[in-house]
């Protein structure tokens, strides 16, 4: 929907300057002319980049509409919930704790969709009070988590598979390590943007922007 919103304002910008433009009919002949025409297309794709972010490959990346996000458990993961207590940005996010002294336990997300050889970024804010990795069946290297604030992880990788699992797992502790997940994006390029819902995320929970163009 936003992508399809910035099409539409930045298409009737353009339009309409083209449109004057193009009233005087020598204006194929004017270097200026043509410079501008040129210029508008380039702001034009700018503008829609800078609405719409990346295409977010996550679902329900924020767990505003299903605090799950649409994650499993690991085999024998102590508990999982809503940490509405531990936010980032506002709402839902998710909060999941690991038995003592066990490694491996925590959740994963199915992704697909991916094109082998095509680069990608991941980026998502975690909180964490013990030792964690997040790694991945499809290319991403494993990136260790020690840390008692709010931290943005950001990964650019080439993707090896065309789906796998996307996992957040604990070390092993001697407490009962927790970590708070919220706003995961995988998105085309070398780039981190900033966070956008998913095309297939509920209408409900997409940030809708508006924009005025003055004379």
């Amino acid at each position: 929907f936003i992508a399809t919103k910035a099409n539409s304002v930045t298409t009737e910008a353009r339009d309409s300057i083209v449109s004057t433009v193009k009233n005087d009919s020598d204006w194929l002949g004017k270097g200026a002319a043509a410079s501008t025409y040129s210029t508008i297309t380039q702001t034009n794709n700018s503008i829609k980049l800078a609405v719409s972010g990346g295409t977010n490959l996550v679902t329900l990346g924020d767990f505003e509409s299903d605090w799950t996000g649409g994650w499993l458990r690991n085999a024998g993961t102590e508990t999982w919930s809503n940490g509405k207590a531990y936010t980032e940005y506002k709402g839902n996010n998710l909060r999941v704790e690991c038995a003592i002294n066990t490694a491996y336990q925590g959740v994963y997300k199915a992704i697909s969709g991916l094109v082998i050889g095509q680069i990608y970024t991941l980026s998502m804010w975690l909180y964490t009070n013990g030792d964690w990795w997040v790694f991945s069946d499809f290319g991403m290297a494993t990136q260790t988590l020690s840390t008692s604030a709010w931290r943005q992880i950001v990964v650019t990788f080439t993707a090896s598979s065309a789906s796998g699992a996307l996992s957040i797992l604990c070390q092993n502790n001697a407490s009962a390590p927790s970590v708070y997940i919220d706003n995961v994006k995988l998105e085309k390029g070398s780039m981190a943007t900033d966070w956008s819902p998913s095309p297939s995320d509920p209408a409900s929970g997409v940030k809708t922007a508006s924009i005025t163009i003055g004379d």
